[in-house]
């Protein structure tokens, strides 16, 4: 079931109306998106930021409740701020359709750090991407995706293609990028008695 968010309609837009909304304790926010027309909204900010605070405010399927009876089906976008005083100034949220696909970021959890041979040797997990993204049905989206570290020796990089996906998602980037990586500390040599193998990202930009 979708997380909730309770809205206004506005039906003007422009700096002004946006500076008049702020001044009434709300942000500004547009839906767009799955071939309608772009609906002019305004909520609290303080359900923006309670959501931000958990992470996945980017990976969820919100129902936005509209004063008046009217909902839409979206997930965010765009959340911009102040660049002095951080406060929320507008957001973008996407429409969308339980039949048609939509690609969102979703946080990866590195699973048994404390068990991966290659950090118990001294090995420095260096972390290049802290989210992936998934293309699938709203319906879904994962809360995150688990790597078990388990396995990882001293000088491998961590590919995709080392993550089992939930059934109906894919990955909507061709190669088979890098998620992580076990560096060798200064001084120490990867190749050692335990038989560590080194891996090299092919086709990384």
């Amino acid at each position: 079931m979708a997380n909730s968010l309770n809205a206004v309609m506005r039906e003007k837009s422009g700096k002004k109306m946006a500076r008049t909304l702020r001044h009434q304790g709300l942000v500004p926010v547009i839906i767009y998106g799955n071939e309608a027309e772009p609906v002019k909204i305004a909520l609290d900010p303080r359900q923006i930021i309670k959501q931000l605070q958990t992470g996945k405010f980017f990976s969820k399927v919100y129902q936005i409740d509209i004063e008046g009876g009217k909902s839409e089906n979206i997930i965010v976008r765009d959340v911009q701020f102040h660049p002095v005083s951080d406060a929320i100034i507008h957001a973008d949220f996407y429409r969308i359709s339980k039949e048609k696909d939509v690609v969102v970021e979703v946080p990866i959890q590195l699973l048994n750090q404390d068990k991966c041979p290659g950090i118990k040797r001294g090995g420095l997990l260096n972390v290049v991407r802290y989210k992936i993204p998934v293309k699938c049905k709203p319906q879904n989206i994962p809360d995150m995706l688990e790597l078990d570290l388990s396995n990882y020796k001293l000088g491998q990089s961590i590919h995709i293609s080392h993550v089992t996906l939930p059934e109906n998602i894919t990955i909507p980037i061709e190669r088979d990028f890098t998620i992580a990586t076990i560096a060798s500390p200064r001084g120490m040599s990867v190749t050692d008695d335990d038989d560590s193998e080194s891996e090299t990202e092919e086709g990384a930009s």
